[in-house]
C-alpha cells in the first residue's frame, strides 16, 4: 500500500504550501516508540518538567494549580456511568480526559502512590462501564483519549493485570467501535461522522489515533488500521485553518477542534517522532488570532454561530506549543493570560519566545468572513466590534449575516444570544427548510441584522 500524501488547501491556499504525509497501514506504527510514557510526555520530558518546575515560578504556580485539583480528587468517587440529557455521555467523557491528565501528571512528577492509586481507581470504573456511547461517537472518543492518557502516564504504577484490564477497555470500547465506523459494519448512526470535516473529524479521529498510539504494541494489526483510517482524514479538516487560523464553526468550536488538534500533534511527536506534517497545514501557523481578536476588552469573545455564553476567552494550553515552534510571542501572552491551569499548560509551558507586540487593532478573517474593529489594546473600557458575513451553510452556522455585538466602556450592548438547546426537535435538520431554521436564536431575526 502507497503513502498517502494530502494536499491541504484553503479559499485562495495552493495544496502545494502543506502536505500531510500518511505512511500505508503496514508501516503506520513502525517507529512507534517502546515504553511508557510515549504519548505527550516521554521519560525524559518529565524529566526536564520536574527541573522546569523546580527552577520557574511560573511553571511551579501552574502545577501547584493542577495539583490541588488532583489532590481534591483523591476524597472523590470514581466517575459513574450518565447521561444527563439521556443521550450523550459527553461529560463524563470530558471529566475522565481532565482527572487522568491531573493524576497522571502529579504521579509522573512526584511518584506519590496515592495519586496512582487513585487513578487506578477512575481507570478501572470507566474500563467497566458497558460502553463508552458510540451511537455519540464524541463521547466514545473523548474516553479512548481518557483511558489510553490514564494507561500511558500510570503504567509504572500499574500491576501486569491492571494494564490488561485498560489495554482491552481501550481495545474493545475504543478502538474496535472506531474500526466498525471506517469499515462500514457500524450502522449509520454509529459511523456517520467518518465523511465529516467539521470539529468531530479532530475530536474522533484525534482520540482514536491516542487510543492506537497507547496500545499499538498490544494489537497491532487493529491500532495501525485504525491510526492509518483516522489520519488519511485528518487533513479535511486541517483545512479549516486556511488561510488565515480561523475556524467556520465559531470560536468555541475553534477551541474544541485546536485542543484535540493539539492532542493529536503532541500525541504523534513523542511516539512516532512526526506529526506527519499537521502542524504545518496552511494557516495553523496563525491560528492563535482567533482568541486575540474574537475576543473584547471585557473578555468575552464573540459567540457567532452555535456558540454559548460568551463570558469567557478560550483556554487552549496548545498555545503555548505554537508559540514555541512559530515564535509568536502573542500565543504565548493568551496561553499564559487564560490557563486554567490544565495538565498541559504545566507540560507546554516555556518562557515567552520574544517580546509580546501589540498587533493591529484591526482585522479581518477572510476565511470566515469575521472582522474585529477597537479602539485600543490593554484597555477595558475600549470601543470594540465585531461582525460576521460569509454563508450560513457551514456546520453550526446560524442565520447570522450581518450581525455584530458592540462593546463600550467595560459593557457589551448589542450581544449574541448563542446557541439554542441541542436536543430541540429537529435542530439539527439544516438543510434550507429545515426545522432548525424556526428556532429564533438560529433566525436572522435573533440577530442584530437586517431582515
Amino acid at each position: 500500500m502507497a503513502t498517502s500524501v494530502f494536499g491541504v488547501a484553503g479559499p485562495g491556499v495552493a495544496p502545494a504550501q502543506a502536505q500531510i504525509v500518511v505512511p500505508p497501514e503496514a508501516d503506520i506504527l513502525d517507529g512507534l516508540r517502546a515504553g511508557h510514557p510515549r504519548l505527550v510526555l516521554t521519560p525524559e520530558g518529565v524529566t526536564d518538567l520536574q527541573a522546569r518546575i523546580a527552577g520557574d515560578a511560573t511553571a511551579a504556580s501552574l502545577y501547584a494549580g493542577v495539583k490541588a485539583r488532583a489532590t481534591a480528587l483523591l476524597g472523590e468517587a470514581p466517575l459513574t456511568y450518565t447521561k444527563p440529557d439521556g443521550f450523550r455521555l459527553l461529560e463524563t467523557s470530558r471529566a475522565a480526559v481532565r482527572r487522568m491528565y491531573d493524576l497522571g501528571l502529579v504521579w509522573l512528577v512526584e511518584g506519590d502512590p496515592a495519586y496512582a492509586a487513585r487513578g487506578w481507581s477512575e481507570l478501572e470504573a470507566l474500563a467497566a462501564f458497558p460502553d463508552w456511547n458510540p451511537i455519540h461517537f464524541l463521547d466514545t472518543a473523548e474516553m479512548t483519549h481518557a483511558v489510553a492518557i490514564g494507561y500511558d502516564w500510570l503504567y509504572a504504577a500499574l500491576t501486569p493485570t491492571q494494564r490488561a484490564t485498560v489495554a482491552q477497555a481501550i481495545i474493545d470500547k475504543g478502538l474496535t467501535p472506531g474500526r466498525m465506523s471506517y469499515d462500514g459494519t457500524a450502522i449509520v448512526a454509529v459511523s456517520y461522522w467518518t465523511g465529516v470535516t467539521n470539529n468531530w473529524n479532530n475530536v474522533v479521529n484525534g482520540g482514536l489515533t491516542i487510543g492506537a498510539l497507547a496500545v499499538g504494541d498490544l494489537d497491532p494489526a487493529l491500532a495501525s488500521y485504525v491510526a492509518h483510517e483516522a489520519l488519511t482524514r485528518l487533513p479535511g479538516a486541517m483545512a479549516n485553518y486556511a488561510p488565515d487560523g480561523a475556524w467556520p464553526e465559531g470560536v468555541s468550536y475553534w477551541e474544541y477542534a485546536t485542543e484535540y488538534t493539539g492532542y493529536t500533534i503532541a500525541a504523534l511527536e513523542t511516539a512516532l517522532g512526526s506529526d506527519l506534517g499537521l502542524g504545518d497545514v496552511a494557516g495553523f501557523a496563525q491560528t492563535g488570532d482567533v482568541p486575540v481578536h474574537m475576543v473584547g476588552p471585557t473578555g468575552q469573545r464573540f459567540n457567532w454561530a452555535d456558540d454559548g455564553e460568551p463570558r469567557f476567552a478560550p483556554s487552549v494550553p496548545f498555545l503555548f506549543r505554537l508559540a514555541e515552534r512559530f515564535g509568536r510571542a502573542l500565543d504565548w501572552q493568551q496561553a499564559i493570560d487564560h490557563a486554567e491551569p490544565h495538565a498541559l499548560d504545566v507540560v507546554w509551558y516555556r518562557p515567552a519566545p520574544g517580546p509580546v507586540v501589540d498587533p493591529a487593532r484591526d482585522h479581518l478573517f477572510a476565511g470566515v468572513d469575521v472582522a474585529t474593529m477597537r479602539s485600543a489594546w490593554h484597555d477595558p473600557d475600549a470601543v470594540f466590534v465585531a461582525t460576521k458575513g460569509g454563508s450560513p451553510g457551514e456546520n453550526h452556522n446560524q442565520m447570522d449575516l450581518g450581525s455584530f455585538v458592540l462593546e463600550r466602556g467595560g459593557q457589551r450592548f448589542a450581544i449574541d444570544l448563542g446557541r439554542e438547546n441541542y436536543n430541540l426537535p429537529g435542530y439539527w435538520d439544516n438543510w434550507a427548510t429545515g426545522r432548525r431554521w424556526t428556532y429564533y436564536r438560529s433566525r436572522a431575526e435573533g440577530h442584530n441584522t437586517l431582515v
